[in-house]
């Protein structure tokens, strides 16, 4: 989750993510869409850790998770559903031309997981966003995380809660601020060190906040 907030961030901030090192913005568009397999286990601990897993049934087959970002183009919420505020980032595909009214763009970008490459082009490395508190980010403003389980958007409960925490009149689209700082609390700011915590204590620590939240 952390390299999904990682490349979403990167969206917000520099208009884009690029999957290789060597990729300008003249040599081509960022990826909107990526999509990769996974297992059971990954979804059901996705959910889990957004405490958005609550039907008690374990992921049947075929089961997928979309993980969105939306961008408020112009925050007149009252005057337009949802669909009609939220637009494709900058920089879209050729021959788009997002400034045209009379066209729709697509109003999703999803990211999933690094997509494969069989290409020689190196990947680009790990950043420090993830790990990255968003008092010390640029802003974020004006974008919103939804997630959809099986192509029904789930609640994160931390975002439903609050009115500041999600777009107005719809508690499942999450802010990127309040869904950054939610999955930063599972997010490993050192790996080798943190395996270590609470070998005695169990697999959860007492007075952390619970799932979500």
């Amino acid at each position: 989750m952390g390299d999904i907030v990682d490349r979403m961030v990167a969206a917000s901030v520099s208009g884009g993510w690029w999957p290789t090192t060597d990729t300008k913005r003249e040599h081509g568009p960022p990826v909107k869409f990526a999509i990769s397999g996974c297992h059971d286990t990954t979804i059901a601990a996705i959910l889990t850790s957004l405490g958005a897993f609550d039907n008690g049934k374990w992921p049947p087959y075929t089961s997928n998770i979309a993980i969105e970002l939306f961008k408020d183009v112009d925050g007149h919420h009252h005057k337009a559903h949802v669909g009609d505020i939220l637009e494709e980032l900058s920089n879209p595909l050729p021959g788009n031309n997002s400034n045209n009214n009379d066209s729709k763009p697509s109003s999703l970008l999803s990211f999933f997981r690094r997509s494969a490459t069989t290409s020689s082009t190196a990947l680009t490395e790990p950043s420090d966003v993830a790990r990255t508190p968003v008092s010390k980010l640029p802003p974020l403003h004006k974008h919103y995380v939804r997630i959809r389980y099986n192509d029904q958007p789930v609640a994160i409960p931390g975002c439903a809660a609050k009115p500041a925490n999600h777009l107005p009149g719809e508690p499942t689209f999450c802010t990127l601020e309040a869904f950054k700082q939610i999955v930063d609390k599972f997010t490993p700011g050192n790996w080798r060190e943190e395996c270590g915590w609470n070998t005695d204590k169990g697999m959860f620590a007492e007075g952390e906040d619970r799932a979500g939240y």
